[in-house]
């Protein structure tokens, strides 16, 4: 009698949704983990690793989802400046009054998502003096959504320790050699191959 052997299968929507693909599974989590930070804890998100290519990606895939959510407008600083972000939030204060922005939000009141994508280059100074702002003026209602390379900032730690305990840490790493065989099998099996062996060469694996 002849075995019958079965190949092995892969949940393919553990590293794939849509058309974004996920390094590993439990990143697939973090992701929801942050959507869930920000729309049912009232957090800010920040995203921390070393890796600008993987950095960028999961950023790019926050903020996406985050544009499909009612009551969120978001602010995306591309480039960032050190001017732009206190401007921006100045503006939004310009819009209300001083005694409604002093109060809390108002029930129902949209949400202002700050995304800036690379927080080390707005100085301390200015991160002081937008903490500050952040806290004295909870009508404002805005967050924000920091994308953090770590490499060469010690001073990140400061920063996060200024904003308390209103950021959701989101860390995100390169994935190791086993992680990037098993995606690549996945990958293959979903007919994806392409796009999944570029998005490792960029981010320094593969060849």
């Amino acid at each position: 009698m002849t075995e019958n052997k079965k190949e092995p299968t892969f949940e393919l929507q553990s590293w794939f949704d849509g058309g974004d693909i996920f390094f590993r599974p439990k990143d697939k989590k973090r992701l929801a983990e942050a959507v869930d930070a920000i729309v049912e804890k009232d957090l800010g998100v920040a995203i921390i690793g070393s890796n600008e290519v993987v950095l960028d990606h999961y950023g790019r895939m926050l903020v996406a989802r985050m544009r499909k959510v009612e009551r969120f407008q978001l602010d995306v600083f591309v480039p960032v400046t050190t001017d732009s972000v206190l401007t921006r939030f100045n503006k939004m204060l310009a819009e209300i009054s001083l005694e409604q922005a002093a109060k809390p939000p108002l029930e129902g009141q949209a949400v202002r998502l700050l995304v800036i994508n690379d927080a080390r280059v707005v100085n301390e100074d200015q991160w002081g003096l937008l903490v500050r702002l952040l806290a004295d003026f909870p009508g404002v209602n805005a967050r924000l959504v920091l994308v953090i390379n770590k490499s060469g900032w010690p001073a990140h730690e400061k920063l996060l320790h200024s904003l308390g305990k209103k950021m959701h840490r989101w860390v995100v790493n390169v994935p190791a050699t086993d992680e990037a065989r098993l995606l690549m099998d996945a990958a293959e099996d979903g007919g994806i191959e392409a796009e999944t062996h570029a998005l490792l060469i960029d981010v320094g694996l593969g060849a």
